[in-house]
């Protein structure tokens, strides 16, 4: 089987950036779905360029070949500024000039006989080689250092706040394979709901080339099944907490609910709803009198595929606990990279902090003007001076009330919802929250906050508007008997493109931010503040007479000017008394300040559909001292933790089905004397783990619950697997270095006055294994090409002797098609396929390999087979096919170019049709 690979980003002299994914062509890799075919490779080239003469290979090595039944397919795509040259090596170690590739996309079949690839630059430079390997497809992406490479986001909690989380982006274990369906009990941290208790991990590009939102690898929700997953940690009653995650859909929108709470009872705090690239979302949770343990959980709720095996992708899960004092959510960070013109407040109710709302008459005190009163009975809306600012705030008692108003939207920005709000009865689904529309009215997305305290506590949510949105609502909802109170609701957009006209494709913008720039020097970092109500104009031809078109900034410091013809244009920022303008170019153009000391900008030149959001200005008081900055404190990073168990057979190795120990206090020591104590915490589902630890030496000290005592120690090679506290529960001296993390420190303990239970013998497993796969071969050739899936569904006998009809044993293909009998002792078996109702039988032998053919004759059962004791035999295949089906033609189903006898590799077509996508794909 073959992994998804990515190599280092470029170094300063390294100029071509080469990551390539290699996958198995037309087999089931890992259990997952069937690799991309020469079918995906010609429709993406024919969507992206149309190689012309200068595609051709300059030279070619007499000795390739292309006329072996199973061949590699390559496709280069070259995205750098420079030409990359590819190298053929054969046998005999001559190395010729293949093809020469400039910017463009190539593609070429050729044989695997062991020879070598090798990828140069202009220089001579070796950047890359391998080895072509049976039936692979090798996609190839050259950058250059022009081409951004992107970095993987920091998840992370704020600065003096406490991650809660184990392995909250799913990096343990570590996978030896592209995805794999986990054990819970071997996921550090995370349990779910699913019936066969797997937990689905993905390694970064491994599957349909999704990457890790951070690390190297990330979870599927819907796996075997839609269920959940979740976590349990310690909290602090009382305390705020601040939760974030990354959210993906697979093959569409997808749909997670987020619950918080309780391990027996959760709150729903959301649903969100993501398509095709990552979206983070964040917000806050106060936890409870009483609830020393909660519970973090996520549900699968929908799913584009339809299919409930298919979608929601999870990672980066972060939950900090913030410190008292910043009890208050800490919103998203503002986005800057796309401006937003100032939204009118002048309605806006003068108690409400909330610059750039969005929402008019926010605290209602102007009773319910600028809402939306929707039908309800049995319920009532009205006004109550139980305020938490101003004179009055909406009082919704009863089933169904819901009020909203329309809010200006745009796909692609970044909302964040936030209130006060409490409520006498907090099981009662009480919130304020956003919905989402599309052009047709359809809901595209959701979020909102939930009210479940009894006191006016402030509460938001947090997310990113899907790309198709055309208008939003606001709105307060109550789903039951309770009385709840709702008072200054803000409602904040950054981020995304321009809201006003619909620009055409040549017109052009202009735009972004006025920054205060305390510490004068000239660049956007965190010492900076936004600068709102700041006139901005804009001019023609470069000139600074006549302004065409004034903005204003908004409370994030953004400006925009839209619908505008291609051409030259100048902005000059009113500078307002008492400021200067920053010193201009102090770093790149998307961080620094773009204005000289006038406050005009350079002449610029716009292109036909080519916007500028990069035009900022630094402004700052030279009367104000420079801010002294404050050290920003080095990262410990250090990582002490593991296991504590109930070793039952007092052998001191963790032996399968020893139980976890919970509550058990677990104490960490600042010295190798153990004189100090540093921390404490009782393990969690026998789990515990010290976090953010300087480098330095430490003492774990376990304490044993009452009537238990310790196992052996170090009674196993593998420090994994034992326990490694002596008989008064402390380890050895553990010398940790910076950013180490050691997760092998365990703890066994047992009863002494309980029975050692008996082992039960383990019979000797047989270990010999028949299978493969059933397919439905569509061109009913006999050979399992490309885009033809497996076949579900079906029974497979096993027959024993090579005469007969004497039946072992019988099993159903799985939804791909995959079948397999084990344990089997030594002996010869034959294999019968069931053919369903109006199938056939493929040609049988096709190849003459073992492999990607049908095994079975016309009547289904396949020649005899002398299996081995051990032996593992995955390639007894069979193909079906309906004869009174039309058999595809080559347009309707791409096949791999035939080779031709001048050793020059085909050109591909590039109009093929859509391959036949059958409904029982595998899918991991």
């Amino acid at each position: 089987m073959s992994n998804a690979q990515q190599e280092d980003p470029p170094t300063a002299d390294n100029s071509i950036y080469l990551p390539f994914i290699a996958v198995e062509s037309g087999q089931v890799v890992d259990g997952a779905e069937n690799s991309p075919t020469v079918s995906d490779m010609l429709q993406e080239l024919s969507g992206n360029s149309t190689p012309g003469t200068n595609d051709a290979p300059v030279a070619i090595d007499p000795k390739v070949e292309a006329s072996t039944f199973c061949s590699t397919y390559i496709r280069f795509a070259n995205y750098g500024n420079q030409s990359a040259y590819i190298y053929w090596e054969s046998y005999y170690g001559n190395e010729v000039l293949y093809a020469t590739l400039p910017g463009g996309y190539y593609y070429w079949q050729q044989s695997y006989y062991g020879h070598k690839w090798i990828v140069r630059d202009g220089a001579g430079k070796q950047v890359k080689s391998f080895r072509a390997q049976s039936c692979w497809y090798l996609y190839v992406n050259l950058y250059d250092n022009d081409f951004p490479i992107p970095t993987a986001p920091e998840v992370s909690c704020p600065a003096g706040t406490q991650s809660l989380l184990v392995n909250g982006s799913f990096e343990e274990p570590s996978l030896r394979t592209r995805w794999d369906a986990i054990n819970e009990s071997s996921v550090p941290g995370w349990r779910t709901t699913a019936n066969d208790d797997e937990i689905e991990i993905w390694q970064h590009l491994g599957v349909e080339g999704v990457p890790s939102y951070e690390g190297s690898q990330h979870n599927e929700l819907n796996a075997a099944g839609s269920a959940a997953i979740y976590q349990d940690f310690a909290t602090t009653p009382g305390s705020t907490i601040r939760w974030s995650f990354a959210h993906r859909g697979r093959s569409g929108v997808d749909t997670v609910r987020l619950r918080i709470g309780s391990p027996s009872a959760q709150v729903n705090q959301a649903d969100f709803s993501t398509g095709k690239t990552w979206n983070n979302y964040t917000g806050t949770y106060v936890v409870p009198a009483g609830q020393t343990t909660t519970r973090i959980k996520f549900d699968p709720i929908a799913v584009a595929s339809g299919n409930a095996s298919v979608g929601n992708l999870l990672d980066g899960v972060l939950v900090c606990e913030l410190p008292a004092a910043t009890a208050t959510p800490v919103p998203p960070p503002t986005n800057t990279a796309t401006p937003v013109p100032p939204t009118p407040t002048a309605t806006t109710p003068a108690v409400i902090s909330c610059p750039g709302n969005l929402v008019t008459n926010a605290g209602f005190e102007a009773d319910f003007n600028s809402w939306t009163i929707g039908s309800y009975t049995n319920a009532q809306l009205t006004l109550s001076t139980d305020a938490h600012s101003g004179t009055q705030a909406a009082l919704a008692r009863g089933t169904g009330v819901f009020i909203n108003q329309q809010i200006a939207a745009l796909g692609g920005a970044d909302y964040t919802v936030s209130y006060f709000g409490k409520t006498n009865n907090g099981v009662i689904f009480s919130a304020i929250g956003l919905n989402f529309y599309n052009g047709s009215g359809t809901r595209v997305g959701q979020v909102f906050a939930r009210a479940t305290a009894a006191n006016y506590s402030e509460l938001s949510a947090a997310f990113t508007a899907p790309g198709d949105t055309a208008f939003a609502e606001a709105y307060l909802y109550t789903d039951g008997g309770s009385d709840f109170y709702v008072d200054d609701v803000c409602v904040t957009r950054s981020g995304g493109p321009t809201p006003t006209l619909t620009p055409g494709p040549e017109t052009v913008q202009i735009g972004d931010r006025i920054w205060i720039d305390a510490n004068r020097d000239g660049i956007q970092d965190e010492a900076g503040s936004n600068f709102a109500g700041v006139a901005v104009e804009l001019y023609e031809q470069c000139d600074n007479e006549n302004a065409v078109a004034t903005d204003i900034t908004s409370g994030t410091g953004q400006y925009l000017f839209t619908n505008l013809a291609p051409g030259q244009y100048r902005v000059k920022v009113n500078v307002p008394a008492g400021y200067v303008v920053s010193a201009k170019g102090k770093a790149d153009d998307a961080s620094d300040s773009d204005f000289f000391g006038n406050g005009l900008s350079a002449c610029l030149t716009l292109a036909p559909g080519v916007p500028n959001y990069d035009v900022d200005a630094g402004l700052y008081d030279p009367t104000v001292p420079i801010p002294t900055p404050t050290p920003t404190p080095t990262p410990i990073g250090g990582y002490l933790g593991d296991r504590v168990w109930e070793d039952q057979n007092r052998n001191g190795v963790q032996d399968g089905g020893e139980p976890n120990l919970e509550g058990v206090r677990v104490e960490l020591l600042g010295t190798c004397a153990g004189d100090t104590l540093i921390t404490a915490q009782n393990t969690n589902n026998g789990q515990y783990i010290f976090r953010d630890l300087a480098a330095g030496q430490y003492l774990v000290r376990v304490v044993a619950p009452a009537g238990m005592v310790f196992s052996p120690q170090n009674a196993s090679a593998d420090d994994s697997g034992d326990s490694d506290v002596d008989s008064n529960g402390l380890t050895p001296c553990i010398t940790l270095s910076p950013y180490e993390e050691d997760y092998s420190i365990d703890a066994g303990l047992y009863n002494p006055q309980e029975t050692v239970p008996t082992p039960t013998p383990t019979a000797t497993p047989a270990g010999a294994t028949i299978g493969d796969r059933v397919w439905q071969d569509f061109n009913a050739n006999g050979v399992q090409n490309a885009g033809e899936p497996g076949y579900g569904g079906v029974t497979v006998n096993l027959l024993s002797g090579c005469t007969g009809t004497t039946l072992v044993t019988s099993t159903t293909t799985q939804n791909n098609g995959a079948y397999s009998f084990y344990p089997l002792t030594a002996g010869d078996y034959r294999i019968q396929v069931i053919a369903p109702a109006g199938l056939a039988f493929s040609p049988q032998g096709a190849t003459g390999e073992p492999f990607g053919d049908s095994d079975v004759d016309s009547s289904g059962v396949s020649a005899c087979i002398a299996l081995g004791a051990i032996e593992e035999l995955s390639t007894i295949d069979a193909g079906l096919y309906d004869p009174n089906a039309p058999i595809p033609t080559a347009t309707d189903t791409p096949l791999p170019p035939t080779p031709t006898n001048t050793g020059i590799p085909p050109t591909p077509t590039f109009t093929p049709t859509q391959t036949p996508t059958p409904t029982n794909t595998p899918v991991p």
